[in-house]
């Protein structure tokens, strides 16, 4: 039985700040058991991925632990066996707004990473994620190429010259999606367009 056979929970995006690799591109996994056993206790599960060189998928528990469906048990409904909860795992799960039969009248908080966009599209400098993407359209003018939006050209001269990139800017409505894995933050330019240097590497390998 494979994760996603064990239920209907919904997991959060698997956000990573590691590089894209080609050989360790996962399958992201969306649903799946809510809780997986681990040696003491059971942990909320917050996402999953499927690597294309593992049988087991890997699991993101709230507390920060990582956790494989190999030979351990999954649930989701309250498991019963009598190994406590993860205390860090339900109250992060439940501070980020997932639902829980252990119900409570406590306030909790947390606020996880999430596919929110960021404050300053990723295509604008300084220090831009997505650096050499712009597209000049006219004298010191660029068309982002996170955003689209039309915007001067940064200062291209100095000791550090960025020819052809915009100004820091706030994202415009055209911001491309963001990827489940890695946001916004490794933006290249592909044959359709700009993306995620892991879609890059999907379609390479």
């Amino acid at each position: 039985m494979t994760a996603t056979d064990l239920g209907t929970v919904r997991y959060e995006p698997p956000l990573s700040h590691s590089l894209p690799h080609a050989r360790l591109n996962p399958t992201v996994l969306w649903t799946g058991p809510r809780w997986l056993r681990g040696a003491t206790r059971w942990h909320r599960v917050r996402s999953g991925v499927q690597y294309p060189h593992f049988q087991h998928a890997t699991f993101h528990a709230w507390c920060g632990q990582t956790i494989t469906d190999e030979n351990r048990p999954a649930a989701v409904d309250l498991p019963v066996d009598g190994a406590p909860l993860c205390g860090t795992c339900e109250g992060r799960a439940a501070g980020a707004g997932h639902p829980s039969p252990l119900g409570g009248a406590v306030a909790l908080r947390f606020d996880p990473e999430r596919l929110t966009p960021p404050r300053w599209c990723p295509g604008g400098g300084p220090y831009g994620a997505a650096r050499h993407l712009g597209q000049m359209v006219g004298h010191r003018v660029v068309r982002c190429g996170a955003c689209g939006e039309l915007l001067p050209e940064i200062n291209a001269y100095g000791w550090n010259p960025r020819y052809g990139q915009p100004r820091r800017h706030e994202p415009g409505p055209g911001l491309v999606p963001g990827c489940p894995l890695h946001a916004w933050r490794h933006l290249i330019q592909t044959s359709e367009g700009v993306a995620c240097e892991c879609a890059g590497l999907e379609r390479a390998s």
